[in-house]
């Protein structure tokens, strides 16, 4: 762990690719974030579905999307998709990146966006092959703040950065369309509106 969180951050990537539950997980730490490095610009790099979830509720200040189909194609889709991902990260000249989705494609992605601050795991989720090297130069616990719950290795990387965890928990907040659809589906078919 750092003594001192790192200065100066003007631009944070959070790598989380999986699925939506882990984008509410991770949602906490980009909230985490945001209280200590107010100013910063926090970009997730996840699947194109999840984009406007992110935006609209806030999490990210911009995303970077791609297409997990196109990442599972032919070699030349991979090849394509992922030189379109970094060319439009390294654009944002990150300050730091987190590597949450712990992956040997995203080692990859930290690696060509070269960040001077890159959080990763150690140990990795899944062990790393001979040839595959760790890009991080600040390792976080796979679970940080004494916890056990999948949600504390989404905190662990504030614990490795040295940042005070101050808000613990996710909080999405229903969106205004979202309080509307919800409310009219709790009415019986029969009532009116």
């Amino acid at each position: 762990m750092l003594q001192n969180p790192p200065t100066h951050v003007r631009s944070i990537l959070i790598l989380q690719t999986k699925f939506i539950g882990d984008l509410v997980l991770a949602s906490a730490l980009a909230r985490n974030l945001r209280l200590q490095y107010p100013k910063a610009r926090i970009v997730f790099l996840c699947e194109a579905n999840f984009a406007s979830f992110l935006l609209a509720h806030g999490i990210a200040s911009d995303v970077v999307a791609f297409w997990r189909v196109r990442m599972r194609g032919t070699p030349v889709q991979r090849g394509r998709e992922l030189y379109a991902m970094v060319r439009a990260l390294r654009r944002f000249r990150f300050d730091l990146t987190i590597d949450l989705a712990d992956s040997k494609t995203s080692r990859i992605i930290v690696r060509l966006v070269n960040a001077k601050t890159r959080v990763g795991y150690d140990p990795p989720e899944k062990p790393l092959r001979w040839l595959e090297r760790q890009p991080a130069n600040i390792l976080a616990k796979p679970f940080g703040f004494g916890g056990q719950h999948y949600l504390y290795r989404y905190l662990s990387p504030l614990e490795a950065l040295g940042v005070e965890l101050r808000a613990p928990v996710p909080t999405i907040e229903p969106l205004p369309l979202d309080d509307r659809q919800g409310i009219g589906a709790s009415r019986p078919a029969s009532s009116p509106a």
